[in-house]
């Protein structure tokens, strides 16, 4: 009775296929599926012994970026073998399931040279630009993958439209009126772009150097085609929209030669003449004798404060590394801090002195 029921089930037709010939359908694609993941294993496992005892790593690169798409490849020949068995009432089904091969074709191929365009970059592109001193290329890197990925699937999706029968050259046509209204849209984002390629093309700065905008001061992480992601001194991260770099007053820190450090030291008004030449001095043969200043060294008695007499103090610092500046301003100001106590050399503070009228 059972078996009856089951084979009375078995030869019910729906859209001209018997759901006998369904379920042929689905374990021919269940099976195909299974041999995908074992064929895949095994290719991954043999085929990268066998790579890994080469030179060449593009071997290495070329298996692991095709193992997916095999293993899918049997999924997608499960559905074509499956679908000889159904016998459907029109044509037009028959050729419906073909359509949707052949787009699921396009996409395997697609994602396959997206791995593989993928890899090149990380494997082989990005070796070579570290060993170069410019850090231009660095930037580069990670804009030149995304457009790759983004132009391989472009092309994937028009062949799956070419695929389905639609008019791509019309499609193309009408998608340039869309854009033409789009682009008014999104003023913005193209301006973003295009200061994106301003920055590429003029390189005010690259990945890793220290610039000012707007007054605050941070260090390039990425250049993108939209926004350039910065980090602060205080560690937090800074996205700046292209156009805004591209049009606005920046400062590179890293480009200058030389940090030029401004100091205005105060002694009191005790100090007499010697010590004040003495005090001068001291900070001249400081700073002089330290490694990482330049011969420019100015040191001058230049004015009278309300609460001291003032020593301006300019030099430069020959590194363009927030850290080394200020550990160099550091190695200076202890000198001069521990010369002057030395001498007996008084720094001034706020002070008020009262005079008493008998």
């Amino acid at each position: 009775m059972a078996l009856e029921s089951l084979n009375g089930i078995l030869s019910m037709s729906l859209y001209g296929s018997t759901m006998f010939q369904y379920l042929e359908f689905a374990l021919t694609i269940l099976v195909s599926a299974i041999l995908g993941q074992f064929f895949g294993y095994v290719f991954v496992k043999y085929g990268g012994k066998i790579a890994s005892k080469t030179h060449n790593a593009f071997d290495d690169l070329l298996i692991n970026a095709a193992a997916k798409p095999l293993a899918f490849f049997f999924v997608i020949s499960g559905i074509y073998l499956g679908s000889t068995f159904l016998t459907p009432e029109s044509p037009a089904a028959l050729q419906t399931i073909y359509t949707v091969i052949g787009m699921l074709v396009i996409f395997n191929l697609a994602y396959f040279l997206i791995k593989l365009v993928d890899g090149i970059i990380t494997i082989f592109l990005k070796p070579l630009v570290e060993k170069t001193e410019s850090r231009i290329d660095d930037q580069i890197i990670p804009v030149l993958s995304k457009l790759s990925k983004l132009a391989i699937a472009l092309v994937a999706f028009i062949l799956v439209l070419d695929n389905f029968g639609f008019d791509v050259i019309t499609l193309l046509a009408g998608l340039g009126i869309v854009g033409v209204a789009i682009a008014f849209a999104a003023q913005e984002t193209i301006s973003d772009v295009f200061g994106g390629l301003s920055i590429f093309a003029s390189r005010p700065f690259v990945v890793g150097d220290t610039v000012e905008i707007d007054g605050v001061p941070a260090v390039v992480e990425q250049v993108g085609m939209r926004y350039t992601r910065m980090r602060d001194f205080d560690g937090r991260v800074n996205v700046y929209p292209n156009r805004k770099i591209a049009t606005g007053v920046l400062k590179n820190w890293t480009s200058e030669p030389s940090r030029r450090v401004k100091l205005d030291i105060g002694l009191t008004y005790d100090t007499s003449v010697e010590q004040m030449e003495k005090a001068i001095q001291i900070i001249r043969k400081i700073i002089g004798e330290h490694p990482l200043t330049t011969e420019d060294i100015r040191v001058g008695f230049n004015d009278f404060k309300d609460y001291s007499l003032n020593i301006l103090v300019v030099y430069f610092v020959k590194s363009s590394q927030i850290t080394e500046i200020l550990a160099v301003q550091n190695e200076i100001n202890l000198a001069i801090k521990k010369s002057f106590e030395k001498e007996k050399i008084e720094f001034a503070f706020p002070t008020h002195t009262v005079y008493m009228r008998k």
